[in-house]
């Protein structure tokens, strides 16, 4: 109990600060605060079973660009889907109280076993929006509003998964702009260490790994002409990442640039204002973001 007060407030004090230096991101940061912390508490306390010899990769078509979950079934537990929905469907009802209704409506019907998790699980890896158009329209609910709604609730169970997996996944070679473990883009992109290594973070499971410095990981174009930078003066550690090829952008953190310990999911709702300066030039964000799918 402790461990999650103190996450929490450590997560108040951070989105606080972050209001502080980016008053124009309150309203977002107010609208999803909530939903961080609790979110992050649920998934600190989450436990689920050993790694199934089924995950395991295989290290050949890794090596070969073979995600660990493609065409892979995850399964959990029913009780943990219901301890995910009591913990962080009131924070989004909290934090977008014009879609409330709809979101206790879903909540409900996950209990009540008309809506299942697991479903929306595998399409949220195939990125298949079927099953979004269908249960939307069963439900009353605009197919977005309830792939953020489901997305939100399976993030927790897809980070602890890509955590569990890390260990089986360090000596293995993966040179992909796509995530090894789900096979989504990233979100970030992160320099580290005293050499500044470039790691990205993924979308969907929070995964992390490394990555040529100077490649778009989407068109994976090798051309460092091709990429430019774009930053606050008074911001150098936080920048948009444009690939002049594919005409997508990545928001990128310079981690030694600082000056404090960082929560990644605060500090980038608290840099959107690249995400508009980067979408004005005419590029696209590489990865979805649950701020773009909710209105």
């Amino acid at each position: 109990m402790k461990k999650r007060q103190d996450t929490a407030e450590n997560l108040h004090e951070a989105i606080e600060q972050t209001k502080k230096r980016s008053p124009a991101c309150g309203n977002i940061l107010d609208a999803f605060g909530e939903l961080i912390i609790a979110r992050t508490c649920f998934r600190q306390e989450l436990s689920l079973p050993d790694t199934d010899d089924a995950l395991k990769p295989d290290p050949i078509r890794f090596s070969q660009g073979l995600a660990v979950l493609s065409g892979k079934t995850l399964t959990f537990d029913k009780s943990l889907y219901l301890k995910a929905a009591e913990c962080l469907f009131p924070a989004m009802e909290k934090g977008f109280p014009k879609a409330a209704r709809d979101i206790h409506a879903a909540k409900k019907a996950i209990a009540e076993n008309r809506l299942s998790p697991e479903l929306f699980l595998q399409a949220l890896l195939s990125g298949e929006d079927e099953i979004f158009l269908k249960t939307g329209k069963e439900l009353k609910m605009a197919p977005q509003l309830l792939r953020f709604v489901m997305g939100q609730m399976m993030k927790p169970f897809l980070e602890k998964q890509a955590e569990m997996l890390k260990p089986l996944l360090q000596n293995l070679q993966w040179h992909k702009g796509y995530c090894a473990v789900c096979g989504s883009y990233p979100e970030l992109s992160l320099l580290k260490g005293e050499t500044g290594e470039r790691w990205l973070k993924c979308s969907v499971c929070a995964y992390e790994w490394r990555f040529v410095r100077a490649n778009c990981p989407v068109c994976e174009d090798q051309n460092a002409k091709g990429m430019e930078l774009l930053f606050l003066e008074d911001r150098p550690q936080e920048r948009a990442e444009l690939c002049h090829v594919c005409k997508k952008y990545l928001i990128g953190f310079d981690l030694r640039k600082f000056p404090r310990e960082i929560f990644l999911d605060i500090e980038r709702l608290g840099a959107l204002h690249l995400d508009v300066a980067a979408q004005e030039k005419g590029f696209f964000p590489m990865a979805e973001s649950a701020w773009s799918v909710i209105d």
